[in-house]
């Protein structure tokens, strides 16, 4: 599944170098398995530290981005992870206006919520910076996705890819787990 998402900050010409940026959200034993795999074809050890437990839902976030002339540019390997309880809500409250009962709200939000792709995205603009009402991290999650733009020629800042379209796109496992009822 696709979704596009604008940045609320102000637009930057990007004409000449990012068109959009792509955010794939994988399942983090889904993204450790491949980089175990990549590892195994070159010869090398990897070490990971997962975090987290099973009733969290553990995503990593690749990224790349689309230039000029049409080429996908990706980052080597995950970006960044987030994670948080399958039910509750992660950042904000996305859904139907909340009843005044105090206690009753809370169980809606908190309880009968499962995650959906609205935290997922509000989790992806935070730790890229694009959304300016949500807690900004320390560091943004851009270096990896700059280097390897630099790499290919593609000059940008944060700046520009905070501005730029972004699409998210759900690997299929990531959908599944949204989709499952308890």
């Amino acid at each position: 599944m696709f979704w596009q998402v604008h940045a609320e900050s102000d637009l930057v010409d990007l004409s000449d170098s990012v068109t959009r940026v792509l955010a794939e959200v994988k399942l983090q034993s889904t993204g450790l398995a491949e980089l175990r795999r990549d590892a195994a074809r070159y010869d090398r050890e990897i070490r990971v530290n997962l975090s987290g437990n099973a009733e969290n839902l553990n995503l990593w976030v690749y990224l790349s981005a689309e230039d000029a002339a049409g080429r996908r540019i990706r980052s080597s390997g995950p970006d960044f992870g987030i994670s948080g309880p399958r039910r509750g809500v992660w950042h904000r409250w996305h859904g139907p206006l909340l009843p005044d009962d105090q206690a009753e709200a809370t169980r809606r939000a908190l309880v009968e919520h499962r995650v959906d792709v609205d935290d997922i995205e509000d989790g992806i603009n935070q730790m890229l910076g694009r959304d300016p009402s949500l807690h900004r991290p320390p560091r943004l999650s851009w270096e990896k996705l700059v280097r390897s733009l630099e790499n290919d020629g593609v000059q940008v800042t944060e700046r520009e890819l905070i501005a730029a379209p972004l699409t998210i796109e759900l690997a299929p496992e990531v959908q599944a787990e949204l989709d499952h009822a308890e």
